[in-house]
């Protein structure tokens, strides 16, 4: 039990650097619209946190609701709230709140604030994660980091006895997986223009010792062009990144990798458990957890990523959706999203009675892996970074397509995040 608790409190830790302080003001507004009519409840969330819908039925007769779920893609939603916020309407009654988007959200006010028990702090410890200025705006329902995954019996085909330890062993790797006609993109890379793309720019610059945020916010425009130069020569150079990628969200992109169309991915800490759920994945038992490749010098490097489950200032439904929060929240439905979607629970009760019954897997690799847990933002999670993350998506975008080269993103992407940040 103890040992659980204890890579808990490290993913805790690592994942409050990530995200930093800063101070952020909006005034209470009494208006509201709803999103759904009274009695019931309209709730947005992304596919991995939807529920059965056992489960949701068993909260609709115990609530005596109806409960309206949509599920959307994760800039899906952030675009649906934002521009409902513009218009000071709901979007939905209950919706996804990301890590990302606390301080954008707060300053539109368009978020109902919670308050939280000592009780509730202590058993979701990540709602840091969702606060400024004593505002807590979301409840976390999801821990996350990146972790690095392979699948071990493309490397028993190509004779590979050992996981890559860096970036260049990594390329290696592929080319031999690629060259004796095991698969032909063994690494999966996001390429469209999504927020997903943009991140993991940010996870390759801190495990290749470039990261391009300096201490003022602005972007170091050589190490910004370093970073997407390796990617370009994995696209263009090496091949092993399927050119398809220009198209495929991160949800697209790891379900094409439970068919087995890649070696290697990058993915959230609850990848292992879908590829190992046979109702998603073709590849039960093959694909294995690692740290993501680094240099000679750095053994690996990661940043957390945690979602939570707030409410809209516009609902006319509030109180029944504090209710559904506390639900969705719950043991039940934690287990079952770690279950069924490998979302891994926020709550430290859920946490451990998984970890106790052998649930969490590669418990030893993922502890390592946190503990490289670093910030790429020196300053915390700027108030732009919705605009930087588009910025940065669409030049990435723009470099698989063949419409710019690594220097000329760099340099597009210096200009206009400098523009913003002013």
């Amino acid at each position: 039990m103890k040992k659980y608790r204890r890579i808990l409190c490290v993913f805790m830790a690592a994942s409050m650097a990530v995200v930093g302080l800063a101070a952020c003001s909006g005034g209470k507004d009494k208006k509201s619209s709803s999103a759904s009519g009274e009695g019931e409840l309209t709730v947005l969330l992304p596919p991995w946190a939807e529920p059965s819908q056992e489960l949701i039925h068993h909260f609709e007769e115990e609530h005596g609701t109806k409960v309206n779920l949509n599920i959307m893609g994760w800039d899906e939603i952030h675009d649906k709230i934002t521009v409902a916020a513009v218009s000071k309407v709901a979007p939905a009654d209950v919706m996804e709140v990301d890590w990302s988007w606390t301080k954008e959200f707060i300053s539109a006010d368009c978020v109902e604030p919670f308050e939280l028990t000592d009780e509730q702090k202590e058993e979701y410890p990540l709602y840091t994660s969702f606060e400024e200025a004593g505002n807590v705006v979301a409840i976390p329902y999801l821990n996350d980091i990146r972790v690095g995954y392979y699948n071990e019996e493309h490397l028993k085909a190509a004779q590979i006895t050992e996981t890559p330890r860096t970036w260049k062993e990594l390329v290696e790797d592929c080319v031999k997986i690629k060259e004796a006609g095991i698969c032909e993109y063994p690494l999966s890379f996001t390429l469209s223009a999504t927020e997903h793309s943009a991140n993991q720019l940010l996870w390759l610059s801190l495990c290749q010792g470039i990261p391009f945020f300096r201490e003022d916010d602005s972007i170091d425009g050589q190490k910004m062009e370093a970073t997407l130069k390796l990617v370009d020569e994995a696209l263009n150079e090496t091949k092993i990144i399927d050119p398809a990628s220009i198209s495929l969200t991160d949800v697209e992109a790891d379900s094409a990798y439970r068919k087995g169309n890649a070696t290697f991915l990058i993915g959230a800490m609850g990848t292992l458990g879908t590829c190992n759920n046979p109702e998603e994945s073709s590849v039960v038992g093959q694909v294995k957890t690692m740290l993501i490749p680094g240099t000679e010098s750095i053994q690996t490097a990661t940043y957390g990523l945690p979602e939570g489950i707030g409410i809209s200032k516009y609902s006319k439904n509030k109180e029944l959706a504090k209710e559904f929060i506390e639900w969705f929240t719950g043991d039940e439905v934690q287990t079952y999203l770690y279950q069924k979607h490998g979302t891994v629970p926020s709550s430290v009760k859920t946490f451990e009675k998984l970890g106790t019954a052998g649930e969490i897997a590669d418990e030893d690799i993922l502890m390592e892996e946190l503990k490289a847990d670093q910030s790429p933002f020196p300053n915390g999670v700027p108030g732009w970074y919705s605009e930087y993350s588009s910025i940065v998506a669409n030049k990435l975008n723009a470099l698989a397509q063949g419409t710019l080269d690594s220097k000329e993103a760099a340099e597009q992407i210096v200009k206009e995040v400098d523009g913003i940040a002013k």
